[in-house]
């Protein structure tokens, strides 16, 4: 059984702005995504694994015809005192509930960074998003995630969903991209036997079933 996913999309973020952010966790997986023509939607890439649009498959669809589940959260509006306790609970909720994705759109504002550091035990994957000519930056924490860098396309994302969660690529053109196996746990057997400071966590997901490249 996978571990649920946090997506965490920030728009802006450049790969320079990624390497600063360590979180005090040495285990984070960071790296850049290649950036976007300027015609393109950059949220519809990352979710549908196209450049082209309605060429894609969207993750929530494909998702929910294995019966996995997607919660989509909107904190881009969100304000006050309290805005951090609230999303952090609101994330909580959702993994509570069993949801195997939570989309959190978070906005161009710092206070998503107190929102990560404050979500322990979960795996985590910020992923910024722009048309800018800036590379986007990428950063990967969790229990099944391990140390690396990673250098992709806003269309490994989508492959990279599916395989962590054993799902196949939906029917039709082959996938642009291609799964970011590097920063998952269960591609590198011997990371097993490391010392894991996630065991409080979630837990570590299986590489049982998983054959995405």
């Amino acid at each position: 059984m996978s571990s649920p996913i946090v997506l965490i999309l920030v728009p802006g973020l450049t790969s320079e702005a990624a390497q600063d952010l360590s979180f005090d966790r040495p285990e984070c997986a960071r790296g850049s995504l290649r950036p976007l023509p300027l015609e393109l939607d950059p949220e519809e890439v990352l979710l549908s694994g196209s450049l082209e649009s309605g060429n894609g498959t969207d993750i929530r669809k494909v998702l929910a015809t294995y019966g996995l589940t997607t919660e989509e959260l909107d904190l881009e509006e969100e304000s006050g005192d309290g805005y951090e306790l609230s999303a952090v609970e609101r994330v909580r909720s959702a993994l509570a509930l069993g949801t195997d994705l939570v989309i959190v759109r978070a906005g161009v504002c710092d206070r998503w960074t107190r929102l990560t550091a404050a979500l322990e035990g979960v795996n985590l994957l910020i992923v910024g998003h722009s048309t800018s000519p800036q590379r986007s930056g990428f950063v990967a924490i969790g229990p099944d995630i391990i140390a690396g860098d990673i250098e992709g396309s806003p269309v490994d994302l989508q492959p990279s969903l599916l395989g962590h969660f054993e799902v196949l690529p939906p029917p039709g053109p082959a996938p642009e991209g291609r799964l970011l196996h590097q920063i998952f746990r269960w591609a590198h057997p011997r990371a097993e036997d490391e010392i894991d400071v996630w065991t409080s966590g979630t837990g570590a997901g299986s590489a049982a079933g998983r054959g995405l490249e």
